[in-house]
């Protein structure tokens, strides 16, 4: 949470339990230069300050400009551009100058700034974005790139058709893409432009292309985050067959996430893309909401709890 001179705030620190306080506070500090660390917790009277969750949150609560901050602007060049960066403060108070509260250490292009990191420090680690590679051009694929870049996806578009792959058709997309999609897709693996946090969703509408994208996917030893592709549960089974006979694995097969979204996926493609985001969302972790991510027979993501 982050508040400047004027007062104005961007993000925050919970689900608005303590806010006001926590603005208060940091006014405060910007004002006086002092930093201090403050708890919450649940508890206190009706209409207090309070965790009505019932957790805790510890804040430290300080002024930041780049005589406190050591490498603030290279860091903050470094986030745009994606690439990893550290900050690190000391959050208690020690002996030694270098255990001050609130003393920084910022990594950032190749760089080191402040004092040197140590294992007590409040860390944050930046890293690149992770991508979203979308291949076709329909209104499913722009609402996808809409939604994934809400989800906070570099995404890209890739079709082979000029006059359907356009930035003003997909102002969502942080890239478009004319080309071959499985010669794209091929180009980005090979110059190790994907990695395990890669999402590629296959969305072109016509066999032959979908097939060629998916074997390239999934038949390499590059591992990837999530292979999904678009299309009825008919569909997703003659493409299954299709990529067995191209010579697919069975262990290949079960990355793939076929027909994608959640099982009541909507028509519409703005309901399609809220389905696929929402899948994305649930198969980042074991349980979600106390539902358990289960794979059905054709990779279709099923919600049982």
């Amino acid at each position: 949470m982050a508040i400047d001179v004027r007062g104005d705030v961007a993000g925050g620190v919970s689900g608005g339990c303590v806010e006001a306080d926590a603005h208060a506070r940091a006014i405060r500090a910007v004002t006086t230069g002092i930093a201090e660390r403050v708890e919450y917790g649940p508890g206190g009277e009706l209409g207090g300050i309070s965790l009505t969750c019932g957790g805790r949150i510890e804040l430290l609560v300080e002024r930041v400009d780049e005589s406190t901050f050591p490498g603030l602007a290279e860091l903050c060049e470094a986030v745009a551009a994606g690439k990893p960066a550290t900050a690190a403060v000391t959050v208690t108070d020690g002996a030694s100058p270098a255990q001050r509260l609130g003393q920084r250490c910022t990594i950032a292009g190749g760089r080191l700034f402040g004092i040197p990191l140590h294992d007590d420090m409040l860390r944050v680690e930046f890293g690149s974005v992770p991508r979203m590679l979308i291949l076709g051009s329909t209104p499913h694929v722009a609402a996808m790139a809409a939604m994934g870049s809400f989800l906070g996806f570099a995404v890209t578009v890739c079709d082979q058709r000029p006059v359907f792959t356009t930035r003003a058709r997909f102002p969502g997309a942080n890239e478009v893409v004319v080309a071959r999609p499985a010669e794209f897709l091929d180009s980005e693996i090979r110059h190790g432009r994907v990695d395990d946090r890669t999402v590629v969703l296959v969305m072109t509408h016509a066999d032959g292309v979908d097939v060629e994208v998916l074997q390239r996917a999934l038949a390499g030893d590059q591992v990837l985050g999530f292979v999904g592709a678009l299309g009825s549960a008919a569909t997703a089974q003659r493409r299954r067959e299709e990529l067995r006979r191209r010579g697919v694995g069975e262990p290949a097969l079960r990355m793939l996430v076929s027909p994608v979204g959640l099982g009541a996926a909507g028509r519409l493609p703005q309901e399609v893309a809220v389905s696929v985001a929402a899948q994305l969302v649930a198969g980042g972790h074991a349980q979600t909401g106390g539902a358990e991510r289960v794979l059905g027979p054709t990779g279709a993501m099923l919600l049982q709890g």
